[in-house]
């Protein structure tokens, strides 16, 4: 099983617009990322869950147009910055299908850390804004980082290419 974790791109501040929707720089840096994985990955997804939060939701939009599968997009409250990582741990447990998490800070760093680590509170991926990373697990109870991609690492490749 393949677990991705994508924390959404970057967002218009609060002062401007509360319900925080991506700000132009980072629905430019997901769609990137999107493009990348479309020509570049075989990403198989059965479904894309969201927090339900605009920034989130916009995200889990425009990357599920890059990956593979007859999927389904689903809200769920279990991605909100500060829910428990613990309740997605337990629902993977048995989890054969491939599912791809759109969510916040703190949770995803959690989340990978009691995935890959057993403990929530280190760090085993630095999810800036955009990022995302898929697990893998045989048993869906041990899991290890497959990959990471980062809006900045793209931005890099591209620039590299220019010059």
């Amino acid at each position: 099983m393949q677990l991705y974790l994508m924390r959404h791109g970057e967002a218009e501040p609060e002062l401007t617009n509360e319900k925080r929707p991506l700000s132009e720089t980072g629905r430019n840096d997901i769609q990137r990322v999107a493009a990348f994985v479309r020509a570049n990955i075989a990403v198989k997804v059965d479904t894309v869950f969201h927090s339900g939060k605009t920034r989130a939701r916009e995200t889990a939009e425009i990357i599920f147009s890059a990956v593979t599968s007859s999927m389904l997009m689903q809200i769920d409250k279990h991605l909100s910055p500060n829910a428990d990582p613990e309740i997605w741990k337990d629902r993977l447990v048995g989890e054969r299908e491939n599912l791809m998490l759109v969510g916040h800070l703190p949770h995803l760093n959690r989340l990978g850390a009691l995935l890959v680590c057993a403990d929530a509170l280190q760090t085993v991926v630095n999810f800036s804004t955009g990022t995302l990373v898929c697990l893998e697990s045989h048993d869906s109870e041990s899991w290890v980082v497959r990959w990471v991609i980062t809006p900045e690492f793209l931005k890099r490749q591209m620039m590299g290419h220019a010059e």
